[in-house]
């Protein structure tokens, strides 16, 4: 049999508590039904016996079963009964069922107290029959010898002779409990010679297992025949397995003959066995059984598995891991096995697995409304929220016992062709899970040792794909030594044992590669030392010449490249990329390179007259224009004339495939570079990088990599089909680096949604292909949110510029904002921005790639625009939300325009934002392993079907005949009418300050949140008094806190958020009313905002309100300690005392004073800090 290994015994119980079964029916039941786990015994009590078992606490019920109740004494039971006057046995019983009885008596008391039991009258103390209990019997020894002459043999004969004699002799009815004293047993008593086996004296077992053998008995039967023909001496057992059950090991051992039952055997476990029977490489059912048959068969493994292993049993198919054909038993049972790691595989690895063995097409072939199709079609598109409803249909499959053969006519799936365009919807998105580098390995070994996937192609695949995952888990982990030594101490089988030597040998190459001398990358002053993922490039580079690195923005891509040059000790490094980082010497690619080695020698090619150095490494720049030029040819050819080139970088390598025709010619030339270079250096170094490396369609994907390879990769296929897509995702895995970083700044995407139904005419008005002129009409009914988000600092984007541009420049400047330009023809605006000396940079696509230093100045952009896909959107959220960046939160606006008809809506901007998440092209199959359902519509055409659905909408609104009048939006300032309206409803300034102080500010909350135009006739005439002031303390914090734009600031009462415009820090703007997307409504009291958040709490005059203590608490609870408080207030009402009221309102909620009060003309200022 299978010695199998259980859970602990608290661990079994934490796992059946969460069943919360009433009774062990109900375990046994559900034990039964092939839900219970591997690990939980089918009987608890039989595996836990030793552990005090119980139902009741194994359970968790609190029950004890009624062998394991203590029970009062039988003298305790009868004395307080004594009182009940239950006179006949069912009054006991009726009594023991009431709520009120004690919980220590017996149900059946003739069984608890059978020693000491007479009868009921005597337990209940009964009247009945009093005088039984007063007899008077004859003492043992003449109790015995007159029984004796009855010659009566057992105790059935004594009962049936002493109820004849009517209760009238002197010897008792139960003498075994009236001599109990004296009782030695029946045998005894009666004089009959017996003696129970209980009470017999047997021999030891060794000394009975030597008379037996000495006896000659062969078999079990043998024995049972011998011990009933008398021939058995009385100090032998009967039944030897039962006597001597704790040193019993089996007949033959007991008899000599070594014989083992079959059911007696030890054998491995299922996966044990599995896993050793696979190891032989069968390739049929009937292979197994021949082998079986013979004495290469170890004892440890079973001849028949199948009904060994039944419960765990799936095919011969899994048995011996060769699927000659597949039933639909079979293929129940292998998904079964796949189900445990089910949701933490990627589709590409899922998709790998169910190829193996035909499964893929077998399972395809079973229809689409198959549970088992379901199921495998969830995983691939990641709605693993479905998965268990699924699984619980294919267990009900498994119970039909349907093992009908599921033909698979052909090894080649019969894939059809991804050609599907389609808009996408906020439905379509999906994530590839995330698993820990022990989870890897732990699913590796699961998958060969559990799903035996023996395949070396599929083994492969899976292992490369483990390998990058590991590396992006270790790159992003805040503790890579724990994460390290975890993964050297981890014991695992053949494939993840494989993964472990290629990991670490890629790291430990990695970290042993020596700094290059010279080296000095720094950053605000101070040394960064390249990464571990720099070192990983280099370590490459130098083993493998030729890879790719597709890690994220920000991640340090340019400095690996670098590094890599000097580590190789490259005389002449030729990098290729965009304008933006190329053709200016003090920044981009030039500034890095002094930057890390200053000894470099570094050519622009736009500069002409290329000086190449003798004595320094050469570092030649070229933008991808240098190869579509006239003399493009004539520049490629002087260089590899004169120079040998020992590595070529090409810079956001997507560029570098071919689109239209100037394109074509750029990727032949280049080409053309790279293969002449690598004649020329058979040694040649090629590093092919992009954040991005997404493309249009397979074959491109296909000469990018041999772009970078220097090979013809013929094998790989470029129809479009998931196969394909996989084949070069496999390739992209195998020859670069994906490491996308975990960021240390937080990403706060906020939408902002412009509900705006008077431009539907204008919209549909628009022509076809217009798409700029559809932009624009939407970015007009953006600009009021755009400017009330925009401050000092801020970055907007636009994908377009005609038309675009120019009014966003117009709209911000009338703001009041100093405004800088960066697109194709204007690129000003960029080191203006950097440098401070603009507030705002409104940038279009150009500014999406390739520009660097942005995340040192800036958090916030606004994207009036969005970009056509997933990879622009991607490298423009790159400019600022990348390492390096200083600010701890980076937040990104997308204004959104609306249409809505009472609940239906229609908005260009919501579908083009789907568009861009949309991660299901065969672009993303190939670089992330998505499983690819459709390729996305050009704009052309998803303007065209946005403008049917339009018409849709303006027809859906006219037909109602009825239109909804709303009210116009509130604004600061209100208009002069609704001014005075407003006036005489709420009262004048003074009046509105009067009510606001001495309310407290949970009900001024309530009451401007369900009328907030009294707060806007505030503000309006709060703007209005501020025009004569000399001083404003808001201004006055401003130029305070802008000398540190790293602080995260809380300005509570903020109003119009007017603290927010004015300086480049991230801010929380609190208020009753949230005057624009950008501020917080909340009760000042009780933000909601997560506690140590701010480094600066800011009261600029918005102290209002009877609890404002409660305001100083709550600005407490959200800063770090150390952060700052400042206050500003008016003298009137606080000057009593030199400001004691209010200082002790700031000291009671926990800060420290910084000095005393500091006057002005009109207002106090007071400084304090939360303490460290």
């Amino acid at each position: 049999m299978v010695k199998k290994s259980f859970k602990s015994y608290e661990d079994a119980k934490a796992l059946i508590k969460n069943f919360q079964f009433k009774n062990r029916d109900e375990y046994f039941k559900w034990a039964a039904s092939g839900q219970r786990p591997s690990g939980m015994p089918s009987n608890p009590y039989k595996e836990y016996k030793d552990n005090g078992f119980s139902w009741g606490d194994f359970l968790g019920t609190g029950k004890v079963a009624n062998q394991n109740k203590i029970y009062r004494s039988y003298v305790e039971a009868k004395d307080y009964l004594k009182n009940l006057n239950l006179k006949y046995a069912q009054d006991y019983y009726a009594w023991f069922k009431t709520a009120d009885r004690p919980q220590d008596f017996p149900s059946r008391p003739h069984h608890t107290y059978k020693l000491e039991w007479i009868n009921w009258n005597d337990f209940l103390n009964s009247n009945k029959s009093r005088a039984s209990t007063n007899k008077i019997y004859l003492s043992f020894i003449d109790a015995k010898k007159a029984i004796k002459k009855l010659n009566l043999e057992k105790r059935e004969s004594f009962l049936i002779w002493v109820r004849s004699q009517n209760g009238m002799l002197n010897i008792p009815k139960h003498p075994q409990v009236v001599y109990k004293s004296d009782w030695k047993g029946w045998g005894d008593f009666l004089s009959s010679g017996k003696v129970a086996n209980q009470s017999r004296e047997f021999l030891s077992f060794e000394e009975t297992k030597n008379f037996a053998r000495t006896a000659k008995i062969k078999t079990k039967e043998e024995w049972f025949v011998w011990q009933k023909n008398n021939k058995r001496p009385l100090n032998i057992p009967a039944n030897p397995s039962v006597t001597y059950k704790d040193q019993w090991s089996g007949w033959g051992d007991f008899l000599g003959t070594n014989t083992i039952a079959p059911q007696n055997k030890v054998f491995l476990s299922f996966e044990e066995a599995r896993s050793y029977v696979r190891s032989k490489k069968f390739k049929t059912m009937e292979d197994f059984k021949i082998w079986a048959s013979t004495n290469q068969r170890p004892p440890n493994i079973p001849a028949v598995p199948h009904r060994t292993y039944s419960k765990d049993w799936i095919s011969y198919g899994d048995w011996i891991g060769h699927f000659t054909q597949w039933t639909k038993g079979a293929l129940i049972g292998f998904i079964k096995s796949l189900y445990p790691i089910l949701p933490s595989l990627e589709p590409s690895e899922l998709y790998s697995i169910l190829k193996n063995n035909n499964c893929l097409e077998a399972i395809d072939g079973l229809g689409e409304d198959s549970p088992l199709k379901k199921l495998v079609d969830a995983t691939l598109h990641g709605e693993n929220e479905t998965l268990d409803r699924i699984f619980e249909d294919i267990k009900k499959l498994e119970e039909a016992k349907d093992d009908e053969v599921v033909n698979v006519e052909s090894k080649t799936i019969n894939e059809a062709e991804i050609t599907q365009e389609i808009i996408p919807t906020e439905e379509d998105v999906q994530e590839l899970p995330n698993l820990s580098s022990t989870q890897v390995l732990d699913n590796l070994d699961y998958i060969e040792n559990i799903l035996g996937i023996s395949d070396s192609e599929t083994a492969e695949f899976l292992i490369n794909k483990g390998l990058g995952r590991i590396w992006n888990n270790v790159l992003r982990s805040k503790n890579p030594d724990d994460e390290i030594n975890t993964l050297r101490n981890k014991k695992g089988s053949s494939y993840s044992n494989t993964l472990k030597e290629r990991y670490f040998d890629q790291y430990d190459g990695a970290v042993s590669i020596p700094i290059p001398k010279g080296y000095s990358f720094k950053l605000e002053e101070k040394l960064i030392n390249p990464s571990l993922m720099q070192r990983l490039i280099s370590y490459r580079i130098k083993k493998e010449r030729r890879i790719g690195n597709w890690s994220g923005t920000g991640a340090g891509k340019t400095l690996s490249a670098i590094l890599a040059s000097r580590v190789i000790n490259a005389k002449l490094t030729i990098v290729i990329g965009l304008n933006n980082t190329i053709l200016n010497e003090d920044t981009g690619w030039a500034g890095d390179i002094k930057n890390a080695f200053p000894d470099s020698n570094i050519m622009i090619k736009e500069k002409r007259g290329f000086k190449f150095s003798d004595t320094k490494p050469n570092f030649l720049l070229l933008n991808y224009e240098t190869f579509q030029l006239p003399d493009s040819r004539k520049v490629v050819e002087e260089i590899l004339d004169t120079h040998k080139v020992d590595m070529i970088v090409l810079d956001e390598v997507h560029s570098a495939k071919s689109k239209d025709e100037k394109e074509s010619k750029r990727r032949i030339l280049i080409n053309h570079l790279l293969q002449k270079s690598s004649e020329i250096n058979p040694d040649l170094c090629v590093l092919g990088m992009s954040a991005t490396p997404v493309i249009n369609s397979l074959d491109e994907a296909v000469s990018l990599i041999e772009m970078i390879r220097g090979e013809e990769f013929n094998e790989l296929k470029t129809a479009p089909k998931l196969s394909n897509a996989f084949a070069i995702h496999q390739q992209l895995v195998i020859h670069g680096v994906r490491y996308i970083p975990n960021y240390s700044m937080e990403l706060i995407k906020k939408k902002i949604e412009v509900v705006n139904n008077g431009i539907a005419e204008n919209l549909k008005n628009v022509g076809k292909h217009k798409i700029t002129d559809m932009e624009s009409i939407l970015l007009k009914a953006k600009l009021k949110s755009i400017i009330e988000v925009t401050k000092p600092g801020t970055i907007i984007y636009s994908y377009y510029v005609e038309g675009m541009v120019p009014m966003l420049v117009k709209a911000v400047q009338e703001a009041g904002f100093k405004v800088g330009v960066f697109n194709g023809d204007d690129k000003t605006g960029l080191e203006l921005f950097k440098k401070g000396k603009v507030d705002v940079l409104i940038g279009s696509s150009a500014l999406g790639t390739g520009v660097n230093g942005l995340q040192y100045v800036c958090n916030r952009l606004i994207i009036a625009c969005l970009p056509w896909t997933s990879a622009a959107y991607e490298q423009l959220l790159g400019r600022i939300y990348r390492q390096g960046s200083k600010y701890k939160e980076v937040e990104v606006f997308i204004p959104q325009v609306v249409l809505d008809d009472n609940g239906v809506e229609w908005s260009w901007d919501k579908q083009r934002e789907s568009r861009i998440q949309y991660k299901r092209t065969l672009a993303d199959a190939a670089v992330d392993g998505a499983i690819p359902e459709a390729n996305l519509v050009n704009p052309s055409l998803m303007l065209s079907e946005a403008k049917k659905t339009l018409d849709e909408w303006i027809a859906r609104l006219e037909s109602g005949k009825v239109y909804e009048l709303k009210r116009k939006p509130l604004t600061v300032p209100l208009p002069l009418e609704e001014k005075n309206k407003a006036i005489h409803k709420y009262g004048d300034f003074s009046l509105m300050n009067q009510r606001f102080n001495t309310s407290k500010s949970s009900t001024m909350h309530e009451r401007l949140v369900k009328d907030p135009e009294e707060f806007y006739l505030y503000h309006t005439l709060y703007r209005e008094a501020r025009e004569t002031w000399t001083e404003i303390p808001y201004k006055v914090f401003s130029e305070q806190l802008n000398k540190r734009p790293d602080w995260i600031i809380g300005d509570f009462g903020c109003g119009e958020a007017e603290l927010s415009k004015l300086i480049r820090n991230k801010v929380y703007s609190f208020d009753h009313v949230a005057i624009n997307p950008s501020v917080i409504a909340c009760d000042m009291a009780n933000t909601g905002a997560k506690e140590e958040t701010l480094d600066v709490a800011v009261f600029s005059l918005s102290l209002m309100g009877t609890n404002w203590q409660d305001y100083m608490k709550e600005a407490f609870r959200l800063l770090r300690n150390g952060g700052l408080l400042k206050i500003a207030e008016t003298f009137s009402g606080w000057e009593e005392n030199n400001y004691a009221d209010l200082k002790k309102g700031i000291t009671s909620a926990g800060f420290e004073l910084l000095g005393e009060p500091r006057l002005s003309s009109k207002f106090v200022y007071i400084d304090a800090a939360k303490p460290l």
